[in-house]
């Protein structure tokens, strides 16, 4: 079974979701989960909250609570390259940190004491969600994303040494995820939509005028996906 996380209540668009999937709200370990039930099967949805440490709980709770082989990390995430427009699909083939530095004591870059500095993602989990845009006949980017505790903007984006020279998607949950999912032996694969551009001058802006449509990209995939998979 996959279980899914989501960051944010606002990313679904809810009335849609309760049209087409009955669903069984529950709290643990004060996280908010949902039992989406799809052909007789329930499907766990958490909404972690923002950030890595609440995205590190969320998937303990979700992995302790119920049996599942693989976590779905469906959401949002900025970009730093204005060529990549807004709301267009980016699934992940790799995630690491942008905002870890022990490089004082022999560490590389962003790298956590003993632990992978990036972690891939599955070729069967990126074919499998390219499937379904391209069914839906959305164009997906396959990069990597990086996660940090830090909101990225054209003021402090020089601060950050993977953030500069390539293409990547920018969030603060994922890789913390990834990394409690390796230690358990659970597969990870993820799927954003574009929110803002890190450089733009109204980032905020634009993240609150796309917001509607970005619902209801996020939410059109998750019924998809979800009855993808009965």
């Amino acid at each position: 079974m996959i279980g899914i996380i989501i960051a944010d209540y606002d990313e679904i668009q809810w009335s849609h979701l309760k049209k087409v999937i009955k669903l069984r709200k529950i709290e643990i370990n004060g996280f908010c989960f949902f039992l989406l039930k799809v052909c007789n099967k329930r499907i766990p949805l958490c909404l972690s909250g923002i950030g890595k440490t609440n995205a590190a709980a969320a998937t303990i709770a979700m992995i302790d609570n119920f049996k599942i082989n693989a976590i779905f990390n469906l959401g949002l995430c900025g970009i730093n390259k204005s060529t990549i427009k807004i709301s267009c699909p980016i699934i992940a083939k790799s995630v690491e940190y942008f905002d870890v530095d022990l490089t004082n004591f022999g560490y590389k870059k962003n790298q956590i004491p003993h632990e992978k500095t990036k972690i891939l993602i599955k070729k069967k989990y990126i074919k499998k969600l390219s499937t379904l845009l391209n069914d839906n006949n959305e164009k997906p980017i396959i990069e990597s994303i990086v996660s940090g505790d830090s909101f990225v903007t054209k003021k402090n984006i020089n601060s950050f040494s993977n953030l500069e020279n390539k293409i990547v998607g920018i969030d603060m949950e994922l890789m913390a995820i990834a990394q409690i999912c390796q230690k358990n032996k659970i597969d990870i694969f993820s799927l954003k939509f574009v929110s803002d551009f890190v450089l733009a001058y109204k980032q905020h802006s634009t993240y609150q005028t796309s917001l509607k449509e970005l619902q209801k990209k996020i939410t059109t995939f998750l019924i998809k996906f979800l009855y993808s998979n009965d």
